[in-house]
């Protein structure tokens, strides 16, 4: 299912050309986790904007599990580098997120825009009497 290609360290893309989708794939709380069909609205986004869409991943052994849109990089270096994923982050036009822990840190990033998929869906700490 994955046709996408990896983005190698080293790799340069000029600021704003690309946008990002980072891929939950997490035990706790699945209902939080990506799914295809996030993935197929931010490649929707992303040709709207005219942008290269970018995976972030979670973890690399579930790739094949998502269908992957064709041109669609994919990103495990934020991963393994809090660096990596802070330049990833600043430098798009725009990322999505569902629910989770890098979500929030692009609200620490300068002038950053996120938007974060089925916000407030229920969970125990993910609902509007929460909040």
């Amino acid at each position: 299912m994955c046709s996408g290609s990896y983005l190698e360290s080293g790799t340069i893309l000029k600021s704003k050309e690309y946008i990002t989708i980072t891929l939950r794939d997490y035990g706790y709380m699945p209902h939080r986790n990506t799914s295809n069909k996030d993935i197929e609205k931010a490649y929707q986004l992303s040709l709207e904007l005219n942008k290269k869409l970018i995976l972030v991943l979670d973890k690399k052994e579930y790739i094949s599990k998502y269908h992957v849109p064709n041109g669609a990089l994919i990103s495990k270096l934020p991963r393994e580098s809090i660096r990596a994923r802070n330049a990833i982050y600043a430098n798009s036009e725009v990322n999505l997120f569902k629910e989770s822990g890098p979500a929030y840190l692009s609200h620490y990033l300068n002038k950053i825009k996120t938007i974060i998929i089925d916000f407030c869906d229920g969970g125990p700490d993910s609902n509007l009497s929460f909040y």
